[in-house]
C-alpha cells in the first residue's frame, strides 16, 4: 500500500571514475550481447540440424521403417508448432 523509499548520501563521482565505470559497463553490455547471439546461433543451428535430419528420415530415406518415419514426422510437427508459437508470441509481445 505504501511504498518505501530510502535516501543515501554518497560522494560525487569524479570524472575519471565515471569514465572507468562507463567503459566497464559498456564492456559488460557487449559481452552479454555476444553471449546472447552465440546462444541464439547455436539453438537455431541445432533446430535446423534436427529439422533437416527429421525431414530426410520422413521424406527421402526409403529404407527408414514406418516407426522411424512417424517419429520424424512427429518431431517435425513439434518443431513447426513451437516455431510458429514463438514467432506469434514475439509479435504480440512487441505490440503491447
Amino acid at each position: 500500500m505504501f511504498s518505501r523509499a530510502s535516501i543515501t548520501i554518497a560522494p560525487e563521482e569524479a570524472t575519471d571514475e565515471r569514465a572507468v565505470r562507463l567503459r566497464k559497463e559498456d564492456r559488460e553490455h557487449r559481452l552479454e550481447q555476444i553471449k546472447g547471439m552465440i546462444v541464439f546461433v547455436v539453438i537455431v543451428g541445432a533446430l535446423l540440424g534436427i529439422g533437416g535430419l527429421c525431414a530426410y528420415e520422413a521424406v527421402f530415406d526409403g529404407s527408414a521403417s514406418a516407426d522411424t518415419k512417424r517419429w520424424a514426422q512427429t518431431t517435425l510437427s513439434a518443431l513447426f508448432a513451437g516455431s510458429v508459437s514463438f514467432v506469434l508470441g514475439q509479435m504480440t509481445a512487441k505490440r503491447k
